[in-house]
């Protein structure tokens, strides 16, 4: 094999591989010897056989040294510093015995099986090789340095044994580190963090501020009354009171007396229950009260009469019962003055 003197822009290409920073880690451990058969493709002719022995590398950064020799001529003998890439190797061959002084620069990969193959050149000749013997080891990476292989890391890029809620989730990638049940009720929140852990309430509502979510609170107004016997079970109503009788709790009943006025609408929210009303909610005698200051008793029954009318047309009385009412209104003695 012809070799040449070492050129500046191979000197350069080593020492920027050697440099190693902007290279990827090693995939293996070519530390070893090899039987190497060079073949010459360009500048020359034949099969040359050396040796090559890599006696360090650090798995690290992929960086290795080593030395070697031709199988066929004793006194050919170099050194050799390269670095391996992922699964890509180069190196530099410096001879030290005959031809000293002069190198061939190497590069190839490295296949599943260990084996390598690639190219080698120097100024003038190229050759092209592939291992006949000895093999690459692949490295047992472990990347993040926690102790677990990558093929076998759970949470790349993390300390896999750092597990604070022992639910086999490393701490790095579990959304919720001191959760071991992580978030079993799917509303987005940690058990840790949840007011309802069992039970998903996302907005976190806590109507009576309990620490307790709405969602599984049994009395979610906080009036001493289980939400399921609850007549307000979102407004504290703790006598139960419910006017007109409807189920509906006196204090989130829209209708209190249940006459079908809304309580917003209603001038009298409390017409005992049944009577019927006009369009403000009031029944006759809360309409026209007897002892109210009319002008005199005709006043007064002209407006249990309009009042009456008002109920008729509304279909809420019969004819019959208006009679009734004009007639006992005659008969009273409301808006009488007192002589």
């Amino acid at each position: 094999m012809t070799i040449r003197a070492l050129s500046p822009w191979i000197t350069a290409l080593l020492l920027s591989a050697v440099a190693g920073s902007a290279y990827a880690a090693p995939d293996w451990d070519i530390t070893g010897e090899y039987v190497i058969p060079f073949t010459c493709t360009a500048g020359c002719s034949g099969v040359y056989t050396h040796t090559l022995v890599v006696d360090s590398m650090d798995t690290v950064t992929g960086e290795f040294t080593g030395h070697g020799y031709s199988n066929t001529y004793s006194c050919t003998v170099w050194t050799a510093e390269g670095l391996v890439d992922g699964s890509s190797v180069s190196y530099l061959k410096t001879y030290t015995g005959c031809g000293a002084g002069y190198w061939t620069y190497h590069e190839g990969t490295i296949a599943e099986d260990g084996s390598m193959s690639g190219i080698t050149y120097n100024n003038s000749q190229q050759f092209e090789w592939v291992t006949t013997s000895g093999h690459a080891t692949p490295l047992v990476l472990d990347e993040d340095g926690d102790g677990v292989p990558d093929d076998a890391d759970v949470c790349l890029g993390y300390d896999d044994t750092l597990d604070g809620d022992l639910d086999g989730i490393p701490d790095g990638c579990d959304d919720c580190p001191f959760d071991p049940e992580n978030d079993s009720d799917a509303d987005g929140l940690c058990e840790s963090d949840d007011n309802c852990p069992d039970d998903a309430n996302a907005n976190q509502s806590d109507v009576d501020a309990d620490g307790i979510g709405d969602a599984c609170e049994p009395d979610n107004d906080g009036d001493g009354v289980i939400d399921d016997a609850d007549n307000c079970p979102l407004d504290s109503n703790p006598s139960q009171g419910d006017y007109d009788g409807d189920g509906v709790g006196d204090m989130c009943d829209a209708d209190l007396d249940g006459d079908g006025v809304t309580d917003g609408d209603d001038v009298c929210l409390e017409t005992p229950v049944g009577e019927p009303v006009l369009a403000n909610g009031c029944a006759i005698d809360e309409e026209c009260v007897c002892d109210a200051s009319w002008k005199n008793h005709g006043a007064y029954v002209r407006c249990v009469s309009h009042a009456s009318e008002d109920l008729l047309d509304a279909g809420l009385i019969t004819e019959a019962e208006k009679d009734v009412l004009c007639s006992e209104a005659g008969s009273s003695s409301c808006g009488h003055k007192n002589k």
